[in-house]
């Protein structure tokens, strides 16, 4: 039972029912005397997911909260990296430069080098490609001061005449170079002066032939010019036609105001360069 003062206030429950709730009403105060029950029906909606959907929303509020302090402190991370990157990356591009530099001027003195070391090579065989003309020419030298005392040695007042004459094949073909030695002894100081002319005797075709001065060698048409007091070589080139066999080789010299003015000498042709 309840008192006269109080009312009942209508609840859901989760099967749906009506429960009555007493509710103590207010006492009126222009009846003081008569005590009223009052029964007020109060409905109120019932939700019980809504702690629920409160629940998810603070977790998932914190887990958001929690996701933005991550990605916060990841963006900060990956900042400092960054900015140590970069400094890193200065560093090594520095350190680049200066291997750069360090490798030019190491280029440039090793070119320094080679080239220091080709004009030194280059010096090398020009000194002793020039020793080796003097010791060459030391050693014609030698052999014509040997010559020449030989020709001194000789009986004096010999007049002039053919000393040698040699022939050596001169490259490819029917070419070669010839040396003809000119001596004279006798006692004056006037210079012998004439020309000296060849003519090489041999077989072409089976047959015998004979070439003149002139059709073999290369001088020129004319006789060779000589000058000296004592002696003088004679050098030059012969050409011989294809198909020719040398044999002799005819030296005529014609000195001015000598006798005999003509003198002739024949010699047999080597057979190593016929």
């Amino acid at each position: 039972m309840r008192g006269p003062a109080e009312v009942l206030r209508v609840m859901h429950v989760a099967a749906g029912a009506v429960v009555f709730e007493p509710v103590r009403a207010p006492r009126p105060r222009y009846v003081p005397e008569v005590a009223t029950v009052m029964h007020r029906l109060v409905v109120e909606p019932h939700r019980p997911w809504l702690k629920y959907v409160v629940v998810v929303l603070l977790v998932g509020s914190a887990a958001l909260a929690f996701h933005v302090v991550q990605q916060r402190d990841r963006i900060a991370t990956l900042d400092a990296k960054a900015g140590y990157q970069a400094a890193a990356r200065a560093r090594a591009e520095n350190a680049l430069a200066g291997a750069r530099a360090l490798a030019e001027s190491l280029r440039e003195k090793v070119a320094r080098l080679e080239r220091r070391h080709q004009i030194d090579t280059e010096a090398y065989h020009e000194i002793d490609l020039e020793m080796r003309r003097m010791q060459d020419r030391i050693l014609a030298l030698r052999e014509e001061v040997m010559f020449y005392r030989r020709i001194m040695s000789e009986d004096r007042g010999q007049g002039l005449s053919i000393r040698t004459f040699n022939v050596k094949p001169e490259g490819a073909g029917e070419r070669y170079h010839f040396e003809l030695v000119l001596t004279r002894t006798i006692d004056n100081d006037r210079v012998a002066e004439g020309t000296v002319a060849l003519t090489i005797s041999g077989e072409r075709g089976g047959r015998p032939a004979e070439l003149s001065h002139a059709s073999v060698v290369e001088s020129g048409e004319g006789p060779l010019e000589f000058s000296f007091k004592y002696f003088q070589r004679i050098e030059g080139l012969l050409s011989l036609p294809p198909g020719f066999i040398p044999r002799r080789a005819f030296v005529k010299v014609d000195v001015k105001g000598e006798r005999p003015p003509r003198i002739e000498q024949s010699f047999e042709w080597p057979e190593e360069t016929g």
